[in-house]
This record gives C-alpha cells, structure tokens and sequence, in this order.
C-alpha cells in the first residue's frame, strides 16, 4: 500500500514539476495545477501520522514518500488563491507527518518571510485568509521544531512582528499565541530578537477585540520573561491598564502573567517594585458585575426608578414607557386645571396679566417639565446610562496614576450626597404640594378626601422629582469625571516637579486617560442636550415667576399662605440653573489647571515635545467647546447674567406698578416704594 502512495506521489510530482515550468513561458491551466495539489493533498492526508514518540506505525514499515518540497513550495507564490490556499494545506499536512523535517526547514522559512514579511509597503499576500494559513503554518513550525529554529529566528520573528501588525483580528490571534510559543521554544536565544515584538504587542493590547487582547497579554509575557529586561517598565505600564479591562478573561491573563514575572523572570527583585502594584490591582480589582449592574449604588438605583438612566432591555423599556405615561397624565391635569381656572378668572373680568401671573403662565413651567421629561425618554435614557458606566470606568482605571484613593472616596461621598439630596427634594416637595392642597385639613375632614388626595399628590411629587433628576444626573457624571481630571493633574504637577525629563511614553498614556474624559462628557452633554436645554429653560421661566410671586406676596401681606408656591419655585430655579453651570465650571478650572501643568513640562526630548503639543491642543479645543449646550454655556458667568437680567426686569416693572396702581390684583401698593418713586418725581 505505502509503495502504491509513493508511486502515485511521483506521478503527482513529475505532473506538478511539469506544469510549474510553464508558469514563466506559456501561461498554464490554473486548473489543471488546482487538480494536482487537491489529489496531492489527499495523498499526503492518507499517510500515517507519526505517533507521539516520532517513529511511524509499526504497520508502516516503508520509508517516507519524497513530497516535491520545492514545487509546493513555488506555489505559494501562484496566482491563483485557491492554488495558493492548496499549497499551505499540503505543507501543513506533511509537516505533521514527517519524522524528520529539517529538509522542509529552509524553503519554507524563506517562503514564509518572502510572503508575509518581504521589504514592500504590502503584504507579498493580498489575501486576508491565506495570510492566515501562513501564520497558522509558522506557528505549526515552531510547535514542532521550535527549540532547533535557533538559525531561523530573525526570519521567525519578522514573519511574527509583522503578522502582529496586520489589521485582522484572527491573524493577530494566531501571531500571539505563536509568539509566544517561539519564546518558550528558544529561550537562550530569543532576547537577540525580542524587542522587535515588543512595541507591536503593547499596541495590540489596547485592540477592541478581547480575543485579541487576551493572547496578546500571555504573548507579551513570555516575550518579555524569555526577552530583554529592559522592557519590564512599558510592559508594565500598558499591563495596569488592561488590570482594568472589562472582560475578566483579559484581567485573569494579567494576573497570572505578573505572577509568573514575580517567581520566574530574571532579575525579578530588580522590578518587584513595579510587577507588585499589578497583583495588589488584581486583588481589588471590580469585576465586571460590580463595575456594571450588578451591585449599583444608591443614586444609580434612583435614576433607574426615575426612568432617567436604564441598561438596554425590554423590562426597563417597558417600566420607562409605564411611568413615563403616569407622569404625561399627572403634567396633563396640571396644565389643564390651570388653563381652566385661567379661564374662570377671565370670565370675571380679570385683566389678561394677573390671569396669566396667577396660573403661572396658564401652566407653561409644568409643560416645559414634561417635554424634558420627553426629550429624556426618546433621547438620553439608554445613551446616558452607557456614559456613566464609561465615566465609572474611567474612574477605575484611575488606579494606575497617583491620589486615586483620595478621588474615589470624594467621588462617593459626593455621591452619597446627591441621593441625599433627591430624597430630601422629595421631602420638601411632598410637604409643599400637601400644604398647597390642604391634605391635612382633608384627611380631618374626610377619609375619601384623604384618599383622593394622597395618590394625587404623590403622583405631582414623583413628577417633580423626576424633572430635577436631570441637572442631577449631569452633577453625577461631572463628579465622576471630575475625579479623572484630578487625577491627571495631580500626575502632570508629579511630572513638573521632579526636575528630572519627561517620559514620553507615561505622558502619551495619561493624553489618551485624558481625551477619555473629554469625550466622555462630550457624550453625556449630547445625549442630554435637549433635556437640559429644557430644563434650563424652565428654571429661567421659574425664577421669573418666583420674583413676581415673591413681590405680590410682599405686597400683599400673604407670604406664608404663598410659601408652597414660593418655595417650590426657588427650588426649581436653583435645581435647574444652578448644578449644570457648577459642573461645566468645574470642569472648566480643571481643564485650565491643566493647561497651565503642561507649559511647565520639561520638554527637551523630541517625542516629549510632540506629545505635549497634542495634549496641548486637546486641552484648548476642550477649553473652547467643553461647556457649550445649545442655547447656554455651562458656566457660573451664566446663571450670573439670567439673574441680573431678570432683576432688572423686575425692578422696571415694580417701578411700572407703583406708578400705574391696579395692575395686579388685588392691588394692595407698595407704600415705600411708592413714596421714593413720588419724591423722585417731586
């Protein structure tokens, strides 16, 4: 039977041979050469497989069949794909049949290198799936003579670096794990060529994909443990990053990698002060539940209750949809019972301005409420609640750089304040609307009062509850974020002032943790750009009114009975107008005190300097554009600018009502005012 084979292999080699020397004269039939290396291919498939000591079967006593290395070998380079893919199948599948394959060694290294690794801006190998095969054949060639490739490990090595740099995702997968075999393989001699795979692996281990990563991470490991020391310090740097990647396949890959490091790399007491800090991340490193949904906090349970900020999924859609209903029926009867008795007071004969003064512009601030509350559903709910799991990842991965620790327990503290602060809003509301509406008077009087009363009232406090999320949830992603940008400052003031050169590379890291955050909040102001340009809206409509109020209450003599009114306006003005501006204000200064850090950098080093030329140019875009909403700017300039705007409105039109008596009703004057305005004009 095996003479047969070998029979029917020369036939298949003479034929082979035979079309090959046409390629360069006469062009032959693709298709007849296709035929030969898919009969060749089953022929060297039905050969025995060597068992696992290297001998072949017992019932296969004959020698090995000649395979036309050389010609299969030509094929590589064939136009035809589908020749080409052939080619690589056969190579394959002889290279797990032979006992001895130091002949196949040299021309098949050298094809390898001539297809994947050859001086041209392109790969010698269009072809994304061959290319594939190639690396998958390299790898096999490694697992099966890897510790006697010693006088092939450059060509080795540049196949690697460069399939380590291809754009597909399964080709840097397969050039990982052989990488990382090689360095197994060879380890007295492979630290002559580790660092060209260095600085490919450290840009793959940021890949989107985390079956990229994953390998890279156990890659980068060997590379570095068989390799030369003086890569430990940026395999660290980039290895704390990943200690906070979200799929725990990736943390646990830097785990055990830095364990290794700390009982098995050379010369590891030299670099324990820096391998350590990735073990202790480990230890209290949040797992993917924790940092997601499994385990929110207070004020994130909030918001989802509010319908304000919800995972994607049906149950939340379905909740939102519910209460967002409720709260449209609770604005709806607001408007129209204002409407209503606006229209009573004008059947009277009430002038249109004290109609319109005493139903608060015929409920205008209640339906400006819910058409944010709208604009919240369709545009913010699920967008919102990505960014603030970005910004809590932001924050995490923080650890990496300096006062860490203190950021993230101001960040709880401040947000255990702002859940402290919505259940107080609820307390005061509840307290106002009751008193407004006289629910203690009807629950004396009446239990069926008391029961018609009580839901309605609770239904107004959820409302306004659910409208002042808003400027809440912007408070909370600031302070989240405000953690970040204190953290990079507090790094960059760490770099000024040691006096010693920058790092070049430790400053490009802390640009990119850096335009993480600015795009972060530029992402949470675009989703909630029509809700708080609404809200905002609101507040300035609210503060109007509270002025007015305020003044006829004065007037009048019946500032307490009106002090429901009065207070839930004040409260809705500072919610809405005074949180957003403190946020963008915030975030402002911080920008400007990073500015300021980075003109005082050492930046002798050309690398240093391009970098912080480009941290230097993010930084003024976000200086222009940070705090820009639609129609405001997030700054306390702009809560300054409503307010004497407003007063100054008010003081014209008080001065109006002095001298025009009866404008308002009842018209009750104002006596001191009147009299400095009559001595004036005496």
């Amino acid at each position: 039977m095996a003479e047969t084979k070998a029979e029917t292999l020369d036939e298949l080699s003479e034929k082979l041979r035979s079309q090959l020397l046409l390629i360069d004269g006469k062009p032959s039939d693709k298709l007849a050469r296709r035929r030969t290396l898919e009969a060749l291919l089953k022929v060297v498939e039905a050969a025995p497989v060597p068992t696992e000591a290297g001998n072949a079967p017992s019932d296969s006593p004959a020698p090995e069949p000649a395979l036309p290395i050389t010609e299969v070998v030509q094929c590589l380079s064939d136009p035809s794909e589908r020749c080409r893919e052939l080619a690589v199948s056969v190579l394959s599948a002889w290279l797990a049949r032979l006992t001895d394959r130091r002949p196949l060694w040299p021309p098949l290294v050298a094809a390898l290198r001539q297809r994947l690794a050859a001086p041209q801006p392109q790969p010698a190998e269009p072809s994304e799936e061959v290319r594939l095969q190639l690396v998958r054949l390299a790898g096999q060639l490694v697992d099966s003579d890897g510790a006697q490739l010693a006088p092939y490990l450059d060509h080795l090595v540049a196949i690697l670096a460069v399939a380590l740099a291809d754009p597909s995702p399964d080709l840097k997968t397969a050039a990982c794990q052989a990488t990382g075999r090689l360095a197994r393989s060879l380890p007295r001699h492979f630290h002559l060529q580790s660092a060209s795979l260095v600085t490919p692996l450290l840009r793959n281990l940021a890949h989107q994909r985390w079956r990229v990563r994953e390998p890279c991470v156990r890659a980068l490991g060997d590379v570095v443990q068989f390799g030369d020391n003086s890569t430990v310090r940026d395999a660290v740097s980039h290895m704390a990053q990943r200690m906070f990647d979200q799929v725990p396949q990736v943390r646990l890959a830097v785990t055990e990698v830095a364990g290794r490091w700390l009982v098995e790399l050379p010369d590891r007491y030299s670099f324990f002060a820096k391998i350590l800090p990735l073990l202790l991340t480990s230890g209290g490193a949040p797992s993917g539940t924790e940092r997601g949904s499994g385990r929110p906090s207070l004020l994130t349970r909030l918001l989802q209750l509010s319908g304000h900020a919800s995972p994607p999924g049906w149950p939340w859609l379905i909740y939102s949809l519910v209460l967002y209903l409720v709260l449209t029926a609770t604005a709806a009867l607001s408007v129209l019972e204002k409407v209503l008795h606006g229209f009573a007071l004008r059947q009277k004969g009430r002038r249109p301005f004290a109609v319109a003064f005493e139903t608060s512009l015929f409920g205008a601030p209640h339906a400006l409420m819910w058409l944010s509350l709208t604009a919240t559903l369709c545009c913010s709910r699920r967008r919102l609640w990505a960014v603030l799991q970005e910004a809590r990842r932001l924050l995490a991965d923080a650890a990496v750089f300096p006062s860490h620790g203190t950021s993230a327990r101001r960040v709880r503290y401040q947000e255990t304040a702002l859940a402290a602060t919505v259940l107080l809003l609820a307390i005061i509301s509840l307290i106002a609307f009751g008193v407004q509406m006289n629910l203690l008077q009807a629950c004396t009087l009446s239990t069926n009062r008391c029961v018609f009363k009580l839901p309605l009232i609770i239904t107004i406090v959820a409302f306004f509850v659910s409208f002042c999320m808003i400027p809440i949830k912007l408070t909370l992603l600031g302070c989240l974020l405000s953690g970040g940008y204190r953290t990079v400052n507090a790094k960059l003031k760490s770099m000024a002032g040691d006096g010693r050169l920058v790092d070049g590379m430790a400053l490009r890291h802390l640009r990119r943790y850096y335009r993480r955050l600015s795009r972060c909040f530029a992402d949470g102001v675009g989703a909630m750009n029509a809700e708080l340009s609404l809200s905002m809206f609101t507040g300035t409509l609210c503060q109007i009114i509270f002025y007015l109020f305020l003044l006829a209450s004065l007037n009048n003599g019946e500032l307490m009975k009106q002090l429901p009114v009065v207070s839930v306006l004040l409260v809705t003005t500072l919610m809405t107008l005074l949180p957003p501006c403190l946020v963008g204000q915030r975030l402002l200064d911080r920008t400007s005190v990073t500015r300021d850090l980075l003109l005082e950098l050492d930046s002798r080093e050309p690398d240093v300097v391009h970098e912080v030329a480009q941290f230097s140019g993010t930084v003024r875009r976000d200086l222009d554009k940070t705090a820009h909403l639609s129609f405001y700017r997030l700054e306390l300039s702009t809560v300054l600018s409503i307010t004497s705007t407003i007063l100054t409105y008010v003081i014209v039109l008080v001065q109006f009502y002095v001298t025009e008596q009866g404008l308002l009703d009842p018209p009750g004057p104002l006596p001191e005012l009147r009299n400095a305005t009559r001595q004036l004009d005496g």
